[in-house]
């Protein structure tokens, strides 16, 4: 991989990360409990206990993206950055481009 693609993947780290960021403060917002005492009626109610089941998945999983991501900030710069953790071949511009918080190329992904 090239300093610029390496720079390019930085840069689309740090805007995976920031919207990420984002997603929790919204998502934390649509996780809050639903109050017994809510008078919004028995269906609402029930829609509402799944949407909340729904953003909890979605919370946690946004919380895993950012501590990925984050890794994968410490590790640029170092000669880790970029290469697959089981064979140790570099990970594809385009593959990092699209998961820039992977750790396998797509070889070691498929298995």
């Amino acid at each position: 991989m090239t300093p610029r693609e390496k720079a390019q993947i930085k840069s689309i780290m740090e805007e995976k990360l920031a919207e990420a960021k984002g997603d929790i403060y919204g998502l934390t917002e649509a996780t809050q409990s639903i109050a017994p005492d809510n008078a919004i009626g028995r269906v609402s109610r029930m829609d509402a206990i799944g949407n909340k089941a729904v953003n909890d998945m979605a919370l946690e999983k946004a919380k895993n993206k950012i501590e990925h991501l984050e890794y994968a900030l410490s590790l640029y710069g170092t000669i880790e950055f970029g290469v697959c953790t089981e064979c140790y071949q570099d990970i594809s511009f385009k593959r990092l481009s699209a998961m820039p918080e992977v750790e396998t190329c797509m070889n070691c992904a498929a298995r």
